[in-house]
């Protein structure tokens, strides 16, 4: 590849196009996502949301540093290309023939006539303006080329293309003798490959001069080779460590070779990339603040979640949510952050602190952190902690039941469920294959999680990512699992948005008719449950307004249809007394 200006200016303006394009496809998706979280009535994102938001804005921030750099070095080049454009320095290649226009040549010859010997100070002068500016080294040629001595050369040789350099005067000799050493340093100078404004090296590679037919290992010679020669003869190939050239939290990186003037042809770039996340660990305590063991109806509870970052990289957007257990209800004002960012107690509303109670949900969200607001999770850095706590009252529908802290349980089961699975999906595949003239069994995962939104979605997505060995996965989709009635929808709703949309998703063991619509409009698209079966063992009956035992003694003369508002054929046919 040969770095002319005109072919890099092209190679920058494609470049620019490419950034600003990702430029606006993240502003796209970030109004789509603004628009999905409008439409929801929410007044903060889903994870799901909060996620994707945080992907468009690194793509946004990294497209627009990526096209502001390539506008300035595009910016850069078209100045270059206009001084060489109104320059008389239309050199030959040192040694070679060339010719110009009568305009140019009356534009040396008029330089000609203010000077007609050779500085002294030529060559020092021109490696120090290289040395000063080693990326281009326009200014270094320009000089040379604008030299009197070296014009005049031009001029004859212009004039009489045959005459040849034996002829040259000693002053015309020097100058075409230093135009060669400034060409070559510029040569040098730009053989460089670059990760965005860095240029790399090692010891055998330096920045000025990084293709030198090298092929290398950490900036060493690779000497496991026969024959291991320094000089590979235009041939390179080397490992080069560059720390740092990526920034954290960068979504890519413009690589960039460059020459002056040798041709090279660039055939594999490969790239490793140490990737820094965090990790975070939590626990959950609950304390009967009351003293009593058991609990009894009236006690309060009080939960404490910690939380700690044990990775290698900071946690951004952290927010915490709990579902208040089953059996009790929230005590209003409860909320507090007692280690960690922004301590002290927190209202339940929601805009005016760190966190809020949503009723409806019956969940208690928290936003941790050092820089976490009224709306946006905040900075867990590693070996941070961050501990919240909340209290609950016993209600008496807890008389003579059990209250337990079942996360580590639900943890175990989305981490069973996940392993059996992938077992599953190979096994399937290898049965499907000793029977090849079956018709092929559909085979569906199921989703754990019970009402934490972090284990459902974290449970959906270990489904949906496994393969077997034809990239094949599962057909469809089960949701299964711990399902409390007043939060049914939103706990199918969660596991629907991480689900594709060409497979069908199937809910256990619900059959309510309310159920059936709330979660059909949650995004559940078929059912299965026993209830059915066993209401109608039971002579119960579904109608339009509510259900009823069809033995009952009062129907037992009611000639009117089972439901007066269905129009099938039992309703049609069929009374009560029948």
């Amino acid at each position: 590849m040969a770095d002319r200006p005109s072919s890099t200016l092209l190679m920058l303006q494609e470049q620019l196009a490419i950034s600003e394009h990702n430029a606006q496809t993240a502003r796209d998706k970030l109004a789509h996502i603004e628009a999905e979280r409008s439409q929801s009535g929410r007044h903060s994102m889903t994870p799901d949301q909060q996620h994707r938001h945080d992907a468009a804005t690194n793509l946004l921030e990294a497209s627009e540093a990526s096209a502001d750099e390539t506008r300035g070095e595009i910016a850069e080049l078209e100045r270059v290309i206009a001084r060489r454009a109104n320059s008389v320095r239309k050199a030959p290649v040192p040694g070679g023939r060339s010719s110009g226009t009568s305009e140019v040549r009356g534009d040396a010859l008029r330089t000609l006539e203010a000077q007609h010997r050779l500085p002294d100070s030529l060559r020092s002068a021109a490696i120090a303006v290289i040395e000063s500016d080693p990326t281009d080294g326009v200014a270094a040629y320009a000089s040379v080329a604008g030299d009197p001595a070296y014009l005049s050369a031009w001029v004859k040789l212009a004039a009489d293309p045959s005459r040849g350099h034996m002829f040259w005067s000693p002053d015309e000799q020097r100058a075409m003798q230093a135009m060669r050493e400034v060409q070559a340093r510029v040569d040098v100078e730009t053989r460089a490959m670059s990760v965005g404004s860095t240029r790399l090296a090692d010891a055998e590679s330096p920045s000025a001069n990084f293709f030198g037919s090298r092929i290398t290992l950490n900036g060493a010679n690779l000497a496991n080779r026969n024959p291991d020669s320094v000089n590979n003869l235009g041939i390179d190939a080397k490992v080069v460590d560059a720390p740092g050239v990526v920034p954290n939290g960068a979504t890519s990186a413009n690589v960039r070779f460059a020459s002056a003037g040798d041709f090279y042809y660039p055939a594999a770039l490969t790239t490793q990339i140490d990737l820094f996340a965090p990790t975070i660990q939590g626990t959950k305590t609950v304390t009967n603040l009351s003293g009593n063991s058991p609990a009894k109806t009236g006690d309060v509870l009080e939960y404490a979640m910690t939380f700690s970052n044990t990775g290698d990289d900071a946690a951004i957007n952290s927010v915490i949510t709990d579902l208040v257990p089953p059996n009790t209800t929230y005590v209003p004002g409860s909320m507090r952050i007692t280690a960690g960012g922004n301590q002290g107690a927190k209202t339940d509303a929601a805009g005016d602190d760190q966190a809020e109670y949503d009723a409806a949900n019956r969940t208690v969200r928290v936003r941790v952190g050092q820089t976490a607001t009224a709306t946006v999770g905040g900075r867990l850095a590693p070996a941070n902690t961050t501990t919240v706590t909340f209290q609950t009252r016993v209600s008496s529908a807890a008389a003579g039941t059990t209250l337990v802290n079942t996360r580590s349980y639900q943890e175990q089961s989305v981490r069973r469920t996940q392993e059996w699975a992938v077992r599953c999906v190979t096994e399937h595949r290898r049965l499907s294959e000793e029977r090849p003239d079956k018709p092929h069994q559909a085979l569906f995962g199921v989703v754990q999680g019970a009402h934490y939104e972090d284990l459902r979605r974290e449970a959906t997505r270990g489904l949906v990512g496994i393969r077997d060995a034809d990239g094949r996965g599962f057909d469809g989709y089960g949701i299964g699992g711990a399902l409390e009635k007043q939060n049914l929808a939103t706990i199918v709703g969660w596991v629907t948005e991480e689900l594709p949309d060409d497979k069908p998703r199937h809910l256990l063991g619900i059959s309510e008719p309310d159920d059936l619509f709330a979660a059909i409009a949650a995004g559940a698209d078929t059912f299965d449950c026993v209830s059915p079966s066993r209401v109608a063992r039971n002579a119960a009956i579904y109608s339009a307004t509510g259900r009823y035992n069809i033995t009952g003694a009062r129907y037992k003369r009611d000639f009117t249809p089972l439901d007066v508002e269905c129009d099938c054929y039992t309703c049609g046919h069929y009374t009560r007394a029948y």
